[in-house]
């Protein structure tokens, strides 16, 4: 049997994310469509507000949604003055992680998480970096899970970001992401990029080896990296930021295995700089979320916690060839993991390092 294939058919019966009790199968979100009758002609005259605030429709106003553009953006507030400075350390977690905290002055990454060691929150040990983000790793023992960390930090420390991922045991993983704006003051109005590297783990990894002879069905699994990069588009005046990650490549035991571009929808942030969206394929699947912040003077930077379901190996192919690897794979997941800085004016600078 093919080493990759057998490995990762055994992940497979890994469940997906859910509660601290264990994940099961992730399941994509579903975006509900309510269904509301023909308009009726109105009886009075309603004045409409004059300070930007949201009107509600009332009942039987709204249009027969399948004639409704997909890509239509949400009616928002309007903006505060953006030189006001909003809250500072405010956090965005996704999937099990309690918190976290990242010092790149130390070297240091502490998480909170199920199953990692003896203390609440636990420290993880360096372990070099990958495409500019701070690589940790943590086992208590040889047949205690294996996570494995990535984390950044935006060049004027406004904004970092950290991700944990075990690669699964006893048919369960844990894993999830935090991103904690520092400091944020809101900017003008006007469109900004910002690109960079992304990095990602999975549960369909390998068996680690315990050099003790213990039953497989007791030995942890490592998460597989997966690489990428990143582009997002935000528009400060409406509130709004869309984007893509692609060039992913899943990389178990160093076979380059090409996976489908993912397209961040257009989503609004609050005025704390915080958003969450939908994660879809090209072809409009959905496959799932997303969930991050802008952080720094101004939004200098932007980082998002990427959670994605069964699915997300669909289409892969190896050297340009499709691959039927992962046709019986179930239970498949990833999280991922951004932090990238603004691009200036014209993007000049923002595919440099791509």
């Amino acid at each position: 049997m093919n080493k990759l294939f057998g490995l990762a058919v055994a992940a497979a019966t890994l469940s997906a994310c859910g509660n601290s009790s264990g994940n099961e199968v992730i399941t994509t979100p579903d975006i509900p469509v309510v269904e509301q009758e023909t308009p009726e002609t109105p009886t009075e005259v309603v004045d409409t507000p004059t300070d930007g605030t949201v009107v509600p429709p009332s009942p039987g106003e709204a249009a027969d949604p399948k004639n409704l553009p997909r890509a239509q953006p949400p009616v928002v507030a309007a903006p505060t003055d953006p030189s006001a400075e909003l809250v500072t350390t405010r956090a965005v977690t996704s999937g099990d992680v309690g918190t976290a905290s990242f010092d790149p002055d130390a070297g240091t990454l502490t998480v909170q998480i199920a199953l990692d060691g003896n203390d609440i929150l636990q420290e993880y040990t360096a372990a070099g970096t990958v495409d500019g983000y701070a690589r940790f790793v943590k086992q208590d023992d040889p047949l205690d899970r294996a996570f494995t960390g990535f984390a950044a930090e935006s060049d004027d420390a406004g904004l970092n970001a950290v991700l944990v991922m075990d690669g699964g045991q006893f048919n369960r993983y844990f894993g999830g992401g935090v991103v904690q704006q520092v400091e944020y003051t809101a900017a003008p109005a006007g469109l900004a990029s910002f690109a960079g590297d992304y990095v990602g783990l999975s549960n369909i990894g390998s068996l680690l080896t315990t050099g003790n002879g213990a039953d497989p069905s007791l030995v942890p699994e490592a998460a597989t990296l997966i690489t990428g990069d990143v582009f997002v588009n935000v528009d400060f005046g409406e509130r709004q930021v869309n984007g893509s990650i692609y060039d992913r490549v899943y990389d178990p035991d160093g076979l380059a295995i090409d996976l489908q571009t993912i397209i961040l929808t257009a989503t609004e942030f609050d005025l704390d700089g915080q958003f969450a969206g939908t994660v879809e394929f090209q072809d409009l699947e959905t496959v799932g979320t997303y969930e991050g912040a802008l952080g720094g003077d101004e939004a200098t930077a932007i980082a998002g916690a990427i959670t994605l379901g069964e699915g997300f190996l669909e289409d892969a192919t190896v050297g340009g060839v499709a691959t039927t690897l992962f046709d019986d794979v179930e239970g498949e997941a990833e999280f991922g993991l951004f932090l990238n800085e603004r691009c200036q004016a014209g993007n000049a600078g923002c595919f440099d390092a791509n």
